[in-house]
């Protein structure tokens, strides 16, 4: 039993695309001309369940995909799920 409490605390959630898009989007809604007030961040990781460091990577993300083109692109770096190929 202890083994199963264990391996569902190291396990890692994967965020699909549409899920990036809406907490950016959540972000987005508390940003101030691109500005995040203090705790916003952490508020949205509350909201979706997630660490505050993978919200504060899609920010980040965003801001320099807006940087370089000017459209915001918060998808997965890669494309197939995890293993062989």
């Amino acid at each position: 039993m202890l083994d199963d409490i264990e391996t569902s605390c190291n396990r890692i959630k994967r965020l699909t695309n549409e899920e990036r898009q809406s907490i950016f989007e959540t972000l987005f809604q508390y940003s101030d001309g691109g500005n995040l007030r203090r705790g916003t961040i952490k508020n949205v990781a509350d909201l979706f369940q997630i660490n505050f460091i993978t919200v504060s990577k899609i920010w980040k993300r965003a801001a320099v995909s807006f940087a370089n083109g000017g459209v915001v692109d918060v998808t997965r770096r890669f494309s197939k799920g995890p293993g062989r190929k």
